[in-house]
């Protein structure tokens, strides 16, 4: 009922970790409201079956192997994407790991830099690797999937709950990154004063590109 209204027609969307769970109903979804649909996650396999749903429904899907911390997969994905669909009206900045459970001084270095990097820096540059298309295009939206965890953290997961602080406030930069002028001045205001909030609202009614966060 609900896809009679919301429909994609024409529009590609990309989304990391679209081989399952929040990612591939997503895909299911995207692709059912008419969208070209690219799924990307570290395995092929899994990603040819969220396609393989996509396309006996009648939709239009494309499988990319790429792992989210590596900044030239990152790079080839959004190659294929413009190679096969000409080009990204829709990044879904999905895909994250949690590979830890217990208190923080359990945590290592490799495994924290290792979090940062498909939980925060794939957001950031796989959305700056996709902006040109976007705005070739004249317009687009970034979706980056944060969490409740970022706002009400639960023990165990202390470094995941910063990563999806991180992602959540991240939207701020990224929508004041997209008005230099604007963003000067939030950035000026940001100790607190209220019209911090009319300057975002400023950045939000922006029609070119959009950038959203959703807590999972």
């Amino acid at each position: 009922m609900y896809l009679e209204k919301f429909r994609l027609d024409g529009k590609t969307a990309v989304i990391t970790g679209g081989s399952r769970g929040i990612g591939r109903e997503i895909a299911l979804a995207y692709a059912e409201a008419g969208a070209n649909v690219v799924v990307a996650s570290r395995k092929l396999p899994d990603l040819e079956k969220v396609v393989a749903e996509i396309t006996d429904r009648g939709g239009r899907g494309m499988a990319v192997a790429a792992h989210a911390g590596r900044m030239d997969d990152l790079k080839n994905l959004i190659d294929e994407t413009v190679g096969a669909f000409n080009g990204v009206d829709i990044l879904v900045n999905n895909a994250a790991i949690n590979p830890v459970f217990g208190p923080v001084e359990s945590m290592d270095e490799a495994l924290f830099d290792k979090m940062i990097d498909v939980n925060v820096k794939a957001c950031l540059f796989l959305s700056t690797i996709a902006l040109p298309s976007m705005e070739e295009k004249g317009g687009g939206v970034i979706v980056n999937i944060a969490s409740v965890e970022g706002f009400s953290p639960s023990f165990g997961t202390g470094v995941y709950n910063i990563t999806k602080a991180a992602v959540a406030f991240g939207d701020v930069v990224a929508i004041a990154d997209v008005d230099r002028e604007v963003a000067e001045k939030a950035k000026a205001d940001f100790g607190g004063k209220a019209d911090l909030y009319e300057d975002y609202r400023k950045l939000l009614d922006r029609k070119d590109v959009d950038v959203v966060m959703i807590g999972s």
